[in-house]
């Protein structure tokens, strides 16, 4: 199912019952094929939502993530918000984006089994980011023995269902974890 509405020149659409990353991408394969025959496009879109009162942040990322398509100058080409985040919050700056899409899906799953379990995990994600990966100086600074931080880092890989040794992964969570950090700073407030 999907909702579509013209505005002069510009096509939005809205997609339902989309829950996965493979369905998402196979939509977005079947557009760009289709639509690649009949016109010269960019397309923005946002992550996977299934709450519609949540759809204003969700707008917001195919927003985002269509103007850094046309700046990049992108023709016949799909730009996720996600896919692009660390190039959009640098290019904007964090504090012209909405605080629902600075944090990254992943950090939110973690932070979310945090408070269901009372661990800490994202302490430890973070320390690790912040001494990027030097596994002894986080441990140290966290004050634990280096194979329970090796433990706790592959337990929010699992978490988060992702690899800390992928460069653009590593240097999506780092913006974004730098940037809750500042936020919980008194003078970014």
């Amino acid at each position: 199912q999907m909702l579509y509405t013209n505005k002069s020149d510009d096509i939005y659409m809205f997609f339902q019952n989309i829950s996965t990353i493979a369905f998402r991408e196979q939509i977005l394969s079947d557009i760009e094929m289709e639509a690649g025959e009949k016109a010269t496009f960019v397309c923005g879109t946002s992550g996977i939502f299934n709450d519609l009162s949540l759809r204003s942040p969700y707008i917001e990322q195919a927003k985002l993530a269509l103007e850094y398509g046309v700046r990049m100058k992108g023709k016949n080409s799909i730009f996720s918000y996600y896919d692009h985040f660390s190039e959009i919050v640098l290019q904007l700056g964090y504090e012209n984006i909405s605080a629902h899409n600075i944090i990254l899906p992943e950090v939110q799953q973690l932070l979310d089994y945090d408070k269901d379990n009372s661990s800490n995990y994202y302490e430890s994600l973070n320390c690790y980011l912040s001494e990027r990966c030097d596994m002894t100086k986080a441990a140290a600074k966290l004050f634990l023995h280096r194979n329970s931080l090796m433990y706790r880092i592959k337990k929010c890989e699992e978490i988060m269902d992702v690899r800390l040794d992928d460069a653009k992964t590593f240097e999506k969570l780092y913006l974004c974890c730098t940037i809750r950090e500042m936020k919980k700073q008194s003078f970014f407030q």
